[in-house]
């Protein structure tokens, strides 16, 4: 518990706040997909198509993986592991920070 958040951190590393996922119920368009921005699972593609963002994206994830998380203001995005709102988060690890890196842009 952090900030009256519940974080949870899983085995891959990621990090997930059980209580936003279950406290809020969501409301549907009748397609079953939430009407609620950021509720849904194609929040990331709404981001994806802003000019620019793609560099952004890789920038702020190189950044992460040296050490240095910062919060993507433009796109309203977390570092991977969220370190750049929770600094005690960082993955330690600077060797699973590069291969974190490596799998999704390939190396660095």
């Amino acid at each position: 518990m952090r900030d009256g958040i519940n974080i949870t951190r899983l085995s891959d590393g990621f990090v997930v706040d059980a209580l936003s996922v279950i406290s809020k119920p969501q409301k549907t368009d009748g397609t079953g997909r939430s009407t609620r921005a950021g509720q849904n699972s194609d929040t990331r593609s709404l981001h994806m198509n802003k000019p620019g963002y793609a560099d952004r994206a890789k920038s702020q994830f190189l950044s992460w993986a040296m050490g240095r998380p910062y919060h993507n203001e433009i796109d309203d995005e977390c570092c991977p592991d969220f370190s750049c709102c929770y600094p005690d988060l960082l993955e330690k690890d600077e060797a699973a920070r590069w291969r974190w890196y490596c799998k999704r842009y390939g190396t660095h």
